[in-house]
Formats: structure tokens, C-alpha cells, sequence
């Protein structure tokens, strides 16, 4: 125990009740009692201001987590709930989940005979089956002679009717 908290419990009978309803010399003023022990007025400012401190900088993080992250909150593609998807080019694919909504999954790079394939898998480090696929995480085409292909994801967005249109068109335009 401090030791002027323990002059002020003796004095008053060993009473923390009691010592909150007995005014203090100016000298023991300088100290707060706490259920736990005593702390000085300077301490109590700090800890407050550095909890104040703490709760701005959480609520800047939220703010800013909630204006850039809704279309990739949006654009939750599960592990496990894949139902089926197509393959428009070598580094695209749309992906439907058992919901039917479906995201438009960019790879990184050229992933080779991946639109003339009936199975793909998906890898994620650690994912279990609710887990959001994530950019970096694997595409996976089986590849007759030469093994299974890997394809890193660059990034996977809902995709809208909007897309849909605008890649039908792009699709119309390329036939003679």
C-alpha cells in the first residue's frame, strides 16, 4: 500500500469508505482513491488523456475504413461457396457463388489454358470455408503433362449488370 494511504485507513479505521467522506489535508489532496490504491491527480489527467487520445485515432480508423472499404466489403467471395464460374480470357474469371452473385476475379498474370478448362480450384493460406478469397490467394488449373498452375488473384470485385453489358458489347464487337 502507499504509505500515505495507509496513514489516512489507519487514522480513520481502516476504512476506504470512510476515507472518501473525510476531507484530506492539502498535502494528501494530491491523491485520488481508486478501489485498487491511490493515484495522483497528474497520473488520473494522463491516463484520460491518453485514452481520449486512443478513442480519436480508433474512430479516424473506423471513418476511413468504412469510406474505402465498402466495394471490397461488398465483394465477399467465400471459399466454400463457389457454384460455378467462366473463364472470358486468360487472366479473367467470373465467379458465381451459391447465392448467384457474381464477382469478377482479375489474376495477376497469364494463366495459361484456363478458359478451355472444366475444373479450377481456389487456394487460400488457412481459409476454411466462410473465408473471404483475398488478392494474392491462388487460382489453380491442372495442367495435363506439366502439373498444376498456379494463377495469383489481383483482385476480386462484385460484378454488376453494368460489367456484364459492357463486356457483352466489348465481346460482340471483337466477332466479325
Amino acid at each position: 500500500m502507499f504509505p500515505r494511504l495507509m496513514t489516512v485507513w489507519q487514522r480513520l479505521g481502516n476504512s476506504p469508505a470512510k476515507a472518501k467522506r473525510v476531507p484530506l489535508k492539502p498535502a494528501e489532496q494530491k491523491h485520488i482513491f481508486i478501489a485498487a490504491g491511490a493515484v495522483t491527480k497528474e497520473g488520473a489527467m494522463k491516463a484520460t488523456l491518453v485514452l481520449s487520445t486512443m478513442l480519436a485515432a480508433a474512430l479516424v480508423v473506423s471513418a476511413t475504413a468504412q469510406t474505402t472499404g465498402t466495394a471490397t466489403r461488398n465483394a465477399c467471395l467465400r471459399f466454400g461457396e463457389i457454384y460455378s464460374w467462366d473463364a472470358p480470357d486468360n487472366r479473367t474469371l467470373i465467379v458465381e457463388d451459391n447465392l448467384h452473385q457474381k464477382f469478377k476475379v482479375s489474376l495477376m498474370g497469364y494463366c495459361p489454358n484456363v478458359t478451355f478448362r472444366e475444373r479450377v480450384g481456389f487456394r487460400s493460406p488457412g481459409a476454411m470455408r466462410l473465408t473471404c478469397l483475398l488478392p494474392g490467394d491462388d487460382v489453380i488449373v491442372n495442367n495435363a503433362g506439366a502439373g498444376f498452375q498456379r494463377c495469383p488473384i489481383r483482385s476480386i470485385v462484385a460484378y454488376t449488370l453494368a460489367m456484364q453489358k459492357t463486356d457483352e458489347a466489348a465481346k460482340a464487337a471483337k466477332q466479325p
